[in-house]
């Protein structure tokens, strides 16, 4: 298990979304990220994993074999959709640039957290 990822335990209080982008290049990603947000909120990352606390949720950021691994957090759908905004706007300007990217959170995706989805 990842350094950073590994310290955050899910909340069994908490909705959330999951989604898996496909790239070559997960770690520039997650250090792209987590480096841009550490200068309003609290982040932590290494090469392969990383988190992003936000007053509204948190988002978890994890290297996968096919790509970079995102989950987003929030006490309630609302706050989840915002959050999932945030992530979204800068994680696609961020990717459109080098590697034409866009995130895409799935239709369905969004449950209730619990030990059995996290890492």
């Amino acid at each position: 298990m990842n350094q950073a990822w590994s310290e955050l335990t899910p909340s069994n209080e908490n909705r959330h979304i999951e989604t898996l982008v496909a790239t070559s290049r997960p770690g520039v990603y997650i250090n792209r990220l987590c480096r841009h947000f550490a200068h309003k909120v609290n982040a932590k990352w290494d090469t392969e994993s990383g988190y992003i606390i936000f007053s509204i949720g948190r988002c978890l950021l994890n290297t996968d074999l096919k790509g970079l691994q995102i989950r987003c957090e929030a006490p309630d759908d609302q706050q989840l959709q915002e959050l999932m905004g945030v992530i979204k706007s800068h994680f696609d300007r961020f990717a459109v640039k080098e590697d034409q990217l866009q995130l895409q959170w799935p239709s369905q995706g969004v449950g209730k957290a619990d030990a059995s989805t996290s890492e």
